[in-house]
């Protein structure tokens, strides 16, 4: 390489938790909103851990969330979720 030339800046890989490295997806997660209810995010950029699949967001990507969940806009879809108690089984 000679000098005019600049090599690429590495990013370093993005470490779960779990000690586990994390790759960029776009995925759907699910918030409790109430007791109740719940919201399903679709098509979330999200790293997520090979090794236990834990999800992390960017603070751009966790405030977009947030103003999704408080503002009055109509959501996209509704659909029904069944419910299993295991303490009844």
């Amino acid at each position: 390489m000679s000098m005019t030339q600049i090599a690429p800046a590495r990013v370093a890989p993005v470490l779960c938790e779990c000690g586990g490295v994390c790759e960029t997806r776009t995925i759907n997660f699910t918030l409790r909103r109430s007791a109740e209810t719940f919201v399903l995010l679709q098509n979330i950029s999200a790293e997520v851990c090979q090794l236990c699949g834990e999800p992390q967001f960017t603070l751009q990507t966790t405030q977009k969330m947030m103003c999704l969940l408080h503002n009055k806009r109509t959501p996209d879809g509704f659909m029904l979720v069944p419910v299993y108690d295991m303490g009844a089984v």
